[in-house]
């Protein structure tokens, strides 16, 4: 099914923000403020805490959700509420359930949460809010020719 829109159910607080130089911004991604400039840029830490800031269309300018933001244009983006529904943004090489948990890939695109395995010798750090969404459809993009896409998603 083709969307027009990343938001698809809910409320979420609609924002709007400075794409931060060197970067580009797809709708769908998640996002992260740089903190000397204020910025936002695609959420760089793969599996580490994340606000649930999604880019949006910028249908203020008439373009649709497979349009992208260049480094300094004003990106439309959302704080999403628990239980909006989204169109999440999946990385390369995920294989996704229903009912998956998701969290950053490191490079502003969504993949199946990984919770650390613990140890008698476990030395790593456990991210309390690392999950950002629960899957809503199942997608394999592990197989050849399938590249990132994006799939329903409610907010957690």
């Amino acid at each position: 099914m083709s969307y027009k829109t990343i938001v698809l159910k809910g409320d979420p607080l609609q924002k709007e923000g400075k794409v931060n130089t060197g970067s580009t911004v797809y709708p769908g991604m998640l996002l992260d403020y740089v903190t000397n400039d204020a910025t936002i840029r695609p959420h760089p830490n793969s599996g580490q805490n994340a606000a649930a800031m999604v880019a949006i269309e910028n249908s203020l300018e008439g373009e649709e959700v497979g349009d992208s933001y260049a480094a300094d244009d004003q990106c439309q983006y959302v704080h999403l509420r628990p239980g909006d529904e989204f169109l999440a943004f999946i990385a390369d090489g995920q294989n996704v359930s229903f009912g998956d948990f998701l969290e950053s890939n490191g490079d502003g695109y969504f993949k199946v949460h990984t919770p650390p395995v613990e140890s008698s010798n476990y030395a790593g750090t456990e991210y309390q809010k690392s999950i950002v969404a629960k899957a809503l459809e199942a997608l394999n993009a592990s197989s050849s020719g399938v590249s990132a896409t994006r799939i329903k998603a409610v907010a957690v």
